[in-house]
């Protein structure tokens, strides 16, 4: 009976590892990053090492992607994108399914930008966004963004429409910390001290219709 109960077990592991050698590459590990690039290709990614950019760096050309930062830094020369995708003819044919997470994004015109772009179904988490020359982080439809330290920007820190902005930490931007044109849902987060360089921003401003505006500290 143990034999067999043996037997049975090292079917099952010789099965499951059977499945993981089937399984293309880029779903078992992540593809490196160690300088700007364009990304054509679904999959994962992660970045290896601090990269340093003249212009845009890292430019996504395809849906479903996933970039793990690694915890690195991306700095700019003022100029062009930290992150951004690639224009599409409309919203419906946008680029979708893309997820930034964990690292440092400082010094572009704008730090992650998928508003202007209209990327679809974006998350933006648990990054730090902070001293570029105007905004921090901009999203269209449908995005995400949540966890994320948004600080030092020219213009506004954050920019979401129609999204769900969660438990970000925004300060001392230089107009708006936080900008959620309706339908959005603004849940717990911390927007204080903005409104640094023109008269008539403000911590936190959404539309007048449509909108969830709870447990957020933004006086």
């Amino acid at each position: 009976m143990q034999l067999k109960k043996h037997a049975t077990l090292a079917t099952a592991i010789a099965i499951a590892l059977g499945s993981l050698a089937a399984l293309p590459q880029s779903a078992i590990a992540a593809t490196n990053i160690n300088t700007c690039t364009t990304i054509s290709t679904p999959g994962s990614y992660i970045v290896t090492q601090n990269l340093k950019a003249n212009g845009n760096c890292i430019l996504i050309n395809t849906s479903f992607v996933t970039i793990d930062l690694g915890g690195h830094t991306l700095t700019g020369n003022g100029t062009g994108f930290g992150i951004s995708a690639s224009s599409t003819t409309s919203f419906n044919n946008a680029h979708q399914g893309i997820k930034i997470r964990n690292g440092t994004i400082t010094n572009f015109q704008i730090g992650i930008n998928f508003f202007t772009s209209a990327a679809r179904s974006v998350v933006v988490e648990e990054t730090i966004v902070v001293a570029n020359k105007s905004i921090g982080i901009a999203v269209d439809r449908g995005a995400t963004v949540r966890g994320n330290t948004v600080s030092g920007n020219g213009d506004r820190g954050i920019l979401a429409k129609s999204s769900l902005i969660i438990e970000n930490n925004v300060s001392q931007n230089g107009t708006f910390g936080i900008d959620a044109p309706c339908p959005s849902n603004v849940i717990g987060n911390i927007s204080i001290l903005n409104n640094q360089s023109r008269t008539g921003g403000a911590n936190l401003i959404t539309g007048t219709s449509g909108c969830t505006n709870a447990l957020n500290n933004a006086p």
